[in-house]
């Protein structure tokens, strides 16, 4: 009996001791890795902060935009940056937000190889939300896109890139979260060559001893470019994954436009649905190092009257390789599909 009694005893105590540290435990209960949340001395007031909800990359995007040539002409993508303001106490009356680009947010490591960029280069179509009283989040989102019209962007090199630091302000003395109060959007630009609306009206076509036509196997394939336009040879590219039509010129030559002309039928084989639908054209001077001149998507489905698909670009590219890449053909059945082409012709 006074066993029980002892155990009862040591039981009691022991609840008493772990009570203090439960309560602890329960009055601060910080975000696991962060300082998201308020410590005591905050008394628990709301802190507002931004999160995209994403592990990696934590309040941040990346978004490539193009150059049509030397035109002025941006091709911007969709993206759009949206963010909602949230609480992590419930606003006790309305709470207004305001978003706005301040870079000094960015770090020097940041920066080192970077250009800073700023508000020449968004729209900021929506800068101000408001968090209703008793909710934990804005209703609406701020909302930004990229501005086409953008000189900095626009005279941003090919190749380049881009960053720039969104953060926000809050009403009434709100706090900010030290942690999540700032967003980075990265940027990367690239010059696209190919102009989807030229012709080849005033070229000039090439000598056709000029240069050497290499297929995915490295044979010659010079029958491609036997200046007759009577005789529609039949030509195997390769498997459209692995499809490489490459081109050796004799010298560096300004290359304007590329003329390929899809095969006809063959012991009745409707060889042009194995005609190459989207390219990817690249360039280079010394064969080793190629850049991205653009990509090209034949705007007409070919048919046994083999008309010929030109890429044309928005100047002439001074090149000495050419490497056209083989993305899909217009065959239904996109897996290990030969690629035929019966004629290619340069242009400058």
């Amino acid at each position: 009996m006074k066993t029980n009694n002892i155990q009862n005893f040591l039981k009691s105590m022991s609840a008493a001791l772990l009570l203090p540290l439960a309560l602890t435990a329960c009055q601060s209960e910080p975000e696991v890795g962060s300082t998201l949340y308020p410590s005591e001395g905050d008394e628990y007031k709301a802190v507002a902060y931004i999160d995209n909800h994403l592990y990696n990359p934590k309040n941040s995007m990346k978004t490539v935009y193009a150059q049509a040539g030397t035109s002025p002409n941006l091709e911007i993508p969709g993206d759009t940056l949206r963010l909602h303001v949230k609480l992590t106490a419930a606003a006790d009356k309305d709470l207004t937000f305001n978003l706005r680009i301040d870079n000094t947010k960015l770090s020097q490591t940041e920066t080192e190889n970077v250009q800073v960029v700023g508000d020449d280069a968004y729209k900021l179509e929506r800068k101000t939300v408001t968090v209703k009283q008793g909710r934990l989040q804005s209703d609406e989102a701020f909302e930004v896109v990229l501005n086409d019209k953008s000189k900095t962007l626009l005279e941003m090199k090919d190749g380049g890139k881009g960053l720039t630091a969104f953060t926000f302000d809050g009403s009434d003395g709100i706090k900010l979260s030290e942690k999540y109060n700032t967003f980075r959007w990265e940027l990367g630009k690239e010059v696209h060559w190919v102009n989807p609306n030229g012709t080849v009206d005033n070229l000039k076509m090439l000598d056709v001893h000029s240069y050497d036509v290499l297929t995915n196997y490295s044979m010659p394939g010079m029958e491609l470019s036997d200046d007759n336009k009577d005789n529609y040879a039949r030509f195997l590219i390769g498997t459209h994954k692995t499809s490489w039509l490459r081109v050796n010129l004799h010298e560096e030559t300004p290359i304007a436009a590329i003329q390929l002309t899809p095969a006809g039928m063959f012991w009745g084989d409707r060889l042009y649905v194995l005609f190459m639908k989207e390219v990817e054209v690249l360039g280079s001077n010394d064969g080793e190092t190629y850049f991205r001149l653009g990509y090209a998507t034949c705007p007409f489905v070919p048919t046994a009257a083999q008309e010929p698909w030109n890429i044309v670009f928005y100047s002439a590219q001074p090149v000495k390789y050419l490497g056209i890449r083989t993305i899909s053909t217009f065959s239904s059945s996109q897996e290990n599909n030969p690629v035929f082409v019966s004629e290619m012709r340069l242009f400058r």
